[in-house]
């Protein structure tokens, strides 16, 4: 039960401050809830999205992205809603890695976007959804990748 798992923490460890309420909260699927919480990503060229996002959550991530910043503007253009320049891809994001937010990924997605070439044979050497070898092959269909 609760109540025993919080005498045990207290036993445990005496110098912590006591709590003799806890709320119980609901039962659901906390990771699912949270991932479902991310929203689009606009990295230009590269929309990174994921299975639960709507067209208009891409566009309303496309909005805020031209809107933020005349860098972003000026890369994505002003009317986002059928530009074909933009390179989509739907990522199975996890816990730590492979949701495209950290700043890392960003780096190395702005790095894939200045150097892909066509023919390239690419190496994805990172921990999470292979966005990095993805975005890479969308962006020029002879391109390959291993990771």
């Amino acid at each position: 039960s609760l109540e025993w798992i919080m005498e045990i923490v207290q036993d445990s460890f005496p110098d912590l401050p006591r709590y003799d309420q806890v709320t119980k909260v609901e039962e659901k699927d906390w990771v699912l809830h949270v991932q479902q919480s991310w929203k689009p990503i606009v990295l230009p060229p590269f929309v990174l999205r994921f299975p639960w996002h709507t067209d208009d959550d891409v566009q309303e991530a496309l909005a805020k992205g031209s809107s933020s910043s005349e860098q972003n503007k000026s890369k994505v253009g002003a009317d986002t809603t059928e530009n074909p320049s933009l390179v989509e891809l739907e990522l199975q994001g996890g816990i730590a890695f492979g949701t495209g937010e950290h700043p890392t990924t960003q780096l190395c997605l702005e790095f894939v976007r200045d150097v892909v070439q066509p023919s390239m044979l690419i190496m994805d050497y990172g921990a999470g959804s292979g966005v990095l070898g993805m975005a890479a092959c969308k962006l020029d269909s002879s391109v390959r990748a291993i990771g």
